[in-house]
């Protein structure tokens, strides 16, 4: 007889053998995306001024590779966190599951906190005129007057999704099991996810008349951009749904599916990067309505598109080569330290005279490469690798 904190026998073999299968390489696809992305900010003719690293040379399909990467990648990501958490509320119980979950997320924030993101801001120091501050000072400013956590921001996030799903969880303890003993189903009808990809675009659009694109709301342990909330929330509770549904067990899409499923990104990505290059100040409530409903769209459609291309494609007992299995298992830790290489990178290239799209094709290799030497590093030590993973 199943109790708290114990995974229903019939489903759990098949939950470890696919999540391995492809859960684990679909994490790893969008933090290794993550780091490409952050590759592009210095070559956008409009990169945010508060960016690190500013190039000389610019691109204006730049602007577009960001704009559709940050409609994307952290909605794929939190995706998968959703997905994975109902079966681990299962196996180790809210409290268990908070703890282990703190232990992940809290342990590597502190010292990449006060590393990784300080090595950003020393780096734009350097890139504006002399006098140029020592490191040691550039530290002190740092915690003296910006909060800012950098990519560190997706950390804490994360742990408070985790932490009211326990919440939930200890409320109701039976319906989780309940929930994750029904019988697997397919994907949402095609009118469903038109709806959720409407509701949160819309609450997206309202958030956007109110805060406008750049507020954060910063606090020593928890950043928050509010027009994120509805897509980051809305992916999360997504994924568990998926959890709950079992949508991993149920038949591979087809590829009439997918098929459908990408060309619904693209148009809805082209339609998202041709309202933003028509957009000119001061914005319209029109184009802040546009801007939500198009992000809403291309992350719902870009996230099952890559959610059943890689279900459909990784067996699921396929288990990759070592190399394979170094560069999965570290993804976690290369998304903590890959702020250094390419940030690093993108500063010793930055008045090259080569083209935008030449110099991105020398630093996501280049940077990835490095994140993931660095992560391997760090995951050496017995005591590091048990909180990385």
């Amino acid at each position: 007889m199943p109790v708290a904190g114990n995974p229903p026998p019939s489903t759990e073999p098949a939950s470890r053998a696919t999540r391995l299968a492809f859960l684990d390489v679909l994490r790893a696809v969008g933090t290794l995306s993550i780091v490409a992305a952050h590759g592009i900010v210095p070559y956008m003719v409009n990169s945010p001024a508060h960016w690190y690293v500013h190039d000389t040379q610019r691109w204006i399909a730049m602007d577009a590779l960001g704009l559709v990467a940050e409609a994307t990648l952290i909605p794929l990501l939190l995706f998968v966190a959703g997905l994975v958490t109902p079966g681990s509320l299962l196996r180790h119980g809210p409290r268990g599951f908070l703890l282990s979950r703190s232990k992940r997320l809290l342990l590597p924030f502190f010292p990449a906190i006060l590393v990784v993101v300080p090595f950003a801001y020393w780096l734009r120091s350097w890139a504006e005129a002399p006098p140029h501050p020592g490191a040691l000072e550039v530290w002190k400013g740092f915690f003296g007057w910006d909060l800012n956590h950098g990519h560190l921001w997706f950390l804490p996030y994360l742990l408070v999704l985790g932490a009211a799903a326990a919440l939930a969880s200890k409320l109701r303890p039976h319906a989780l099991l309940a929930a994750l003993r029904s019988p697997p189903s397919t994907a949402p009808a095609a009118g469903a996810l038109v709806l959720f990809a409407l509701g949160i675009g819309l609450a997206k659009a309202g958030l956007l008349l109110v805060y406008g694109d750049q507020v954060w709301f910063d606090s020593p342990l928890l950043n928050v951009q509010p027009t994120r909330i509805p897509l980051n929330v809305g992916f999360f509770l997504l994924g568990m749904c998926a959890a709950f549904g079992r949508w991993h067990e149920g038949a591979p899409a087809g590829p009439r599916r997918l098929v459908a499923l990408g060309v619904a990104t693209l148009l809805l990505a082209a339609a998202l990067v041709a309202n933003a290059a028509v957009e000119r100040p001061p914005v319209t409530p029109g184009h802040q309505l546009l801007d939500g409903i198009f992000h809403g769209g291309v992350a719902t459609s870009s996230v099952l598109f890559f959610f059943e291309l890689l279900r459909s494609r990784v067996p699921v007992a396929w288990s990759p080569g070592r190399t394979g299995r170094s560069l999965v298992g570290s993804s976690f830790t290369i998304y903590l330290v890959h702020y250094i290489p390419v940030m690093g990178v993108g500063f010793l290239m930055r008045r090259w005279p080569l083209h935008p799209g030449l110099k991105l094709a020398i630093v996501v290799p280049l940077a990835v490469g490095a994140s993931w030497l660095l992560a391997l590093v760090l995951r050496r030590a017995p005591r590091v690798r048990s909180v990385l993973g």
